[in-house]
């Protein structure tokens, strides 16, 4: 998506909060251009807090607003005296001009030597800007009842091959481009494997499912379990003991539980990080934003009570963590189904233990049982 930004003009319109200021930033700061920022709506001091409330370095970016100042007559004295020596410019409010020719046409020929980003409020299409533009870029922003959604619309773009002109995006430390999983392909051989050191399982019985699926798919190591894999743990009765041992000691690397039961979770497993909150505040981007910018330093995240959040809601926020940290292996926790479809792995809780409902590969096993021996929780296997 950072390519339309490198070369041409590029225009970035969409309705108030749709992020069009925050997106203009990112790929300043992300291209490390040393810009020349023009602010027709907004001061110097506006932008700059804006800027660090995305946690961006704007060191290369220099900010000028003229919200007082006749805007075309000003605009066009800064584009011919002040853009010189920079490598990209942003004119944030480009409606502020209106339909005007001159500025258009300044514009035209200094995109010619340097890339421009120019804002538009609401829409742009129909103006002389819109007829010169090598790319137009609209923005469109969903707030309702099950979450918040982005999505940026690539509608031209002149020169550039754009594989992806639709995609949705999450303000966190910038800008995170939400990309499907069919993005990354893993070699089959990168696969999370038993940590004997860490796990709470008989070691007997890690050999055992080691031994036995290496045999069948030689590729596979311990549970089988690649990176990039989504995996369900459907509960009754909350019962929190089987899944948390299930995937905190059954899978090495460093892992993290997003859930409101730190404290009795805690208590059966020590190998977690814990971040405390409740699934359903995953709606509002600011939460969704906490878990994306720490989400990257882990290999396992999971996700408690996941039957709170919206079927659209539970693909988004998948899909934004695997955009984040590709190779991450997720787990949500359902009290109750799960939308089967979408994981690779769906197992079921009860009292009596932990049965395999859907695998990516045939299993010498369907069942566990969970006990509890010498005041360790273990795993052993029903064949």
């Amino acid at each position: 998506m950072l390519n339309i930004f490198r070369s041409g003009l590029t225009l970035v319109f969409g309705l108030p909060g749709t992020g069009k200021t925050s997106l203009a930033l990112w790929a300043s700061s992300v291209l490390k251009r040393k810009t020349f920022w023009v602010s027709l709506y907004e001061t110097r001091n506006d932008v700059v807090a804006e800027a660090a409330s995305l946690g961006l370095d704007i060191s290369n970016i220099d900010v000028v607003d003229i919200i007082a100042a006749p805007k075309e007559q000003v605009l066009l004295e800064l584009l011919l005296e002040r853009s010189m020596g920079y490598d990209m410019l942003v004119i944030d409010g480009i409606n502020a001009v209106g339909e005007s020719r001159e500025v258009a046409t300044a514009l035209h020929r200094i995109s010619r030597d340097m890339p421009i980003i120019a804002i538009g409020e609401e829409t742009i299409e129909g103006t002389p800007f819109s007829y010169i533009a090598d790319n137009i870029v609209k923005l469109e922003h969903e707030l309702g009842p099950e979450g918040q959604y982005r999505y940026i619309h690539i509608l031209k773009s002149r020169g550039k091959k754009v594989n992806v002109p639709h995609v949705g995006f999450v303000i966190c430390r910038g800008i995170v481009p939400i990309q499907g999983r069919g993005a990354f392909n893993f070699p089959p051989t990168e696969v999370l494997t038993f940590d004997p050191n860490r796990a709470q399982f008989p070691l007997e019985y890690i050999e055992y499912v080691t031994r036995v699926l290496s045999a069948r798919v030689p590729w596979v190591r311990g549970l089988g379990v690649r990176k990039g894999s989504r995996i369900a743990v459907e509960v009754a009765d909350l019962n929190l003991l089987s899944p948390m041992v299930l995937l905190g000691g059954a899978l090495a690397g460093r892992k993290l539980v997003v859930t409101e039961y730190v404290e009795a979770i805690k208590s059966i497993c020590e190998c977690f990080d814990f971040l405390e909150m409740d699934a359903h505040l995953l709606r509002f981007e600011g939460y969704l934003s906490d878990l994306l910018s720490v989400v990257r330093n882990y290999d396992l995240v999971i996700i408690g009570n996941a039957e709170r959040l919206a079927t659209r809601r539970i693909r988004w926020i998948m899909d934004a963590i695997f955009s984040v940290q590709p190779g991450i292996v997720m787990g949500l926790v359902f009290d109750g189904e799960s939308p089967r479809s979408w994981f690779d792995w769906v197992f079921r809780a009860d009292a009596g233990g932990i049965e395999v409902v859907k695998a990516p590969l045939p299993l010498p096993w369907r069942r566990f049982h969970v006990s509890v021996v010498n005041e360790k929780v273990v795993l052993s296997h029903h064949g």
